[in-house]
């Protein structure tokens, strides 16, 4: 180029910064198609915070397959159990924020703040979700030595007698925990927690009347008749208080991931989740597909504190 080709002109510095603010916008408006064209680049890592062989970890591995691909890039399961979900999230929390390293995030992922347990993340900020992807319902169960009578009744008898029914959960802090927390608190009874290191030792001692009550995970929801189980009574419908105790699962990426990889992963989770053989797949294992927007996972997740902080308070509810 000659340089006779260049001309200068004088402008004002107001004017040159709007030129400048211009030309970045549409350089990122330009970039946002492409950086989703572009990802995933690599396999994606999709971290599991609960051991192999649960039902988290079969309805992972379930949509992961299928989410390989249309993403076009395998997926790799990764199971970090430990600290209630923290020890994933944590160390999701600080991966480059990419798209391509993920986690299955609960909706007790807001909840540990109010429970007063210390982190090394921003629970409320440092893991933005994805996706949500199901919900796994709860049905209040009772023990071979439980009343038998309605739900009122059954209330009536706890509230007589604080303390002397035995309530089993997964552990302090557990869905199942919270679930058992706020029907008391709802019925006015006051109930002796037992906690398991799992569901099957739970039920094991459930069945056998070591134990008197549980909410666990089933094909029904609390507050509303479930698809899964249609005949199946709520706790309405029987005499009991309506609320809602399921919980459900989403994917999540550290925050900075930018907008647009957030996009296509939406856009190809929820894809995954309207198909056919992956819906039956989740309802076998006793879950309901939640597909829906970022913002729309984000506000389910803000929802929980809401639902549950009236009963972790006035209960003391801890983690472990």
């Amino acid at each position: 180029m000659s340089i006779t080709s260049i001309r200068f002109r004088h402008s004002a510095p107001g004017a040159i910064a709007r030129r400048a603010a211009v030309a970045i916008a549409l350089l990122c408006c330009a970039a946002g198609p492409a950086l989703a064209q572009d990802f995933p680049s690599r396999p994606i890592r999709l971290v599991v915070p609960f051991p192999p062989g649960g039902g988290t970890d079969g309805a992972t591995r379930t949509i992961s397959a299928r989410l390989a691909e249309l993403l076009g890039q395998p997926i790799v399961v990764e199971n970090r159990p430990g600290g209630g979900g923290l020890v994933a999230w944590s160390e999701v929390s600080r991966a480059t924020p990419d798209g391509h390293t993920l986690v299955v995030i609960a909706n007790n992922l807001r909840l540990y703040p109010v429970m007063q347990v210390a982190t090394s993340f921003d629970p409320d900020r440092d893991l933005v979700p994805v996706a949500t992807l199901a919900s796994v319902p709860m049905v209040l169960a009772g023990g071979s030595k439980a009343p038998r009578s309605s739900v009122r009744e059954f209330a009536a008898a706890a509230k007589s007698a604080p303390g002397k029914i035995n309530s089993g959960t997964v552990g302090n802090g557990s869905p199942h925990h919270l679930a058992s927390a706020r029907f008391a608190a709802e019925i006015g009874a006051t109930f002796t927690h037992v906690p398991y290191k799992g569901t099957a030792p739970l039920v094991n001692d459930l069945l056998g009347g070591q134990i008197d009550i549980a909410f666990i995970p089933l094909s029904v929801a609390l507050r509303r008749r479930s698809d899964l189980a249609p005949d199946l009574a709520t706790l309405a419908e029987s005499g009991g208080p309506a609320f809602d105790a399921s919980y459900w699962y989403a994917i999540a990426a550290p925050r900075g991931t930018p907008d647009a990889v957030m996009r296509r992963l939406n856009r190809d989770i929820v894809r995954t989740l309207e198909m056919p053989a992956v819906r039956e797949n989740l309802s076998r294992q006793g879950m309901e597909p939640m597909p829906g927007t970022p913002e729309q996972s984000a506000t389910h997740l803000a929802d929980e504190i809401a639902k549950w902080s009236g009963p972790i308070k006035a209960y003391g509810i801890r983690a472990d």
